[in-house]
């Protein structure tokens, strides 16, 4: 990842039949002489999962977003058995929460 605090962009490449995409400092901060090389998407999805593996929600937040989960869940249980959506819809709606 940048280390002069400028934002990110993906290139698509495309080598041997294959796309490959990689991602590069935008050097947007003319002040700050940027020297991090471009990072292929698999390294920093690596990079992103090694970030956030030690990030955790306060019990506040957590309690609101298990709340709020709860309640869309109920009000899909209901749409389904008023018969206002189809079960493969209702599956569906469920897992997209």
């Amino acid at each position: 990842m940048p280390t002069c605090d400028s934002p990110i962009t993906a290139e698509k490449h495309k080598k041997d039949n294959s796309n490959l995409r990689y991602y590069r400092c935008t050097k947007k901060k003319r002040d700050v002489d940027c020297e991090q090389r471009y990072v292929r998407e698999e390294d920093l999805q690596f990079q992103v999962s090694q970030t956030i593996t030690g990030l955790t929600l306060n019990d506040d937040w957590s309690g609101l977003i298990i709340e709020a989960l709860e309640s869309k869940l109920d009000r899909l249980l209901e749409l389904h058995l008023d018969n206002s959506i189809f079960a493969r819809d209702f599956g569906g709606l469920c897992i997209n929460l």
